[in-house]
């Protein structure tokens, strides 16, 4: 799982970095960047770590919620002998999920097993559309089936970019390690309920993108005035926040 959540990171570096040259921005840090440059650069990010795990999954985006939760109770086929099968299907209750939406990631195991959604929004997004989109996940793979078939689904992820900084005034190290503490706090507030109205584990952290602090000035070719310098510093970072079925 571990290696899952590297690609995950690496994929919204690279978006990144990728948007930059792109735009050939001149800023240090640029606070905007098109959505789905970060969810391509993920998917392409988690195809090779498809591949180190030996292509047992694929990985499709913007794929429809209903039919991921479909292809997350898989029918279960009980052999009693030679002759004799029993083929259990999942409850039709169990398939019914009002959400017409689409998954910005989605991974799949064993062909078509769904195996783990992922929502991603861009830099400085509304909370209210993350939250929706932590709850998503949530109800995903929070759902059980009367008749006893295991869903597949057992973790997803929500990750999205924040750009702090590069105001009316310089931008030091440790206000930008604060800043940034705060925001994850205040977000993991926003979404605690989930961990009781789902059953669900939620872990979240943040991980570093680009940071330019007021130590990185001196040796700054674009620094003319303080106005300057303020605008200049800063820090991208990312949140990923995990979602786990307990």
């Amino acid at each position: 799982m571990e290696k899952l959540i590297d690609a995950i990171k690496q994929g919204v570096r690279n978006a990144y970095f990728e948007n930059k040259a792109l735009k050939t921005s001149y800023k240090s840090l640029d606070g905007h960047i098109v959505e789905y440059l970060i969810t391509v650069n993920i998917a392409q990010s988690l195809y090779k770590w498809k591949e180190e795990q030996g292509h047992f999954h694929s990985i499709s985006l913007e794929f429809d919620v209903e039919e991921f939760i479909k292809n997350s109770f898989p029918d279960r086929v009980e052999i009693i002998d030679l002759w004799n099968t029993i083929l259990t299907n999942p409850s039709p209750s169990t398939l019914k999920h009002n959400d017409s939406g689409r998954l910005d990631i989605a991974i799949f195991q064993n062909e078509n097993e769904s195996f783990c959604p992922i929502e991603v929004k861009a830099i400085n997004q509304n909370y209210d559309l993350i939250v929706e989109d932590v709850e998503r996940v949530c109800k995903i793979i929070s759902k059980s089936d009367l008749n006893g078939i295991e869903n597949t689904a057992k973790v997803g992820f929500c990750v999205f970019l924040k750009h702090i900084g590069g105001a009316n005034r310089v931008s030091h190290e440790n206000g930008l390690n604060s800043t940034s503490s705060r925001i994850v706090s205040e977000f993991e507030d926003k979404i605690q309920h989930f961990k009781s109205d789902y059953n669900c584990k939620l872990t979240t952290e943040d991980f570093e993108i680009e940071k330019i602090n007021s130590n990185n000035l001196v040796a700054h070719p674009k620094i003319e005035d303080y106005q300057t310098a303020a605008s200049e510093t800063g820090s991208i970072f990312g949140v990923l926040v995990k979602i786990e079925r307990i």
